[in-house]
């Protein structure tokens, strides 16, 4: 308190107000500067974002040609049995009916 006394009443009053306004300007810049951290946080999210959704889009044409490659096959596959089946159904006696048998599972191999 002896080095408050030449300053009074008043300027002991004024210095403690300082010192409250001057960590009020302190507090408001760590908030200021948190709100900006916050939003580039929030762009970069963003942007991460951004760069999966591109990347997704990127890889729709290899998939869509990897199913289009995949559907010829199944339509192959599907073609055979049914021609097969039609064959079991027109074969005339046991061996001719074994042997379409063994052609249709040898075809059925080949679905997954």
């Amino acid at each position: 308190m002896i080095m408050f006394e030449f300053l009074g009443v008043f300027g002991c009053v004024g210095f403690v107000i300082l010192v409250v306004a001057v960590l009020f300007i302190i507090y408001l810049f760590s908030v200021y500067n948190g709100l900006i951290t916050l939003r580039n946080q929030i762009d970069k999210s963003w942007a991460n974002i951004d760069v999966v959704l591109k990347q997704r889009s990127d890889l729709i044409p290899n998939l869509v040609e990897a199913v289009k490659g995949y559907m010829k096959h199944e339509k192959e596959t599907l073609a055979d049995l049914t021609k097969l089946r039609t064959s079991i159904m027109q074969a005339q006696g046991p061996a001719a009916k074994a042997k379409q048998s063994e052609q249709i599972s040898g075809a059925l191999k080949t679905v997954k």
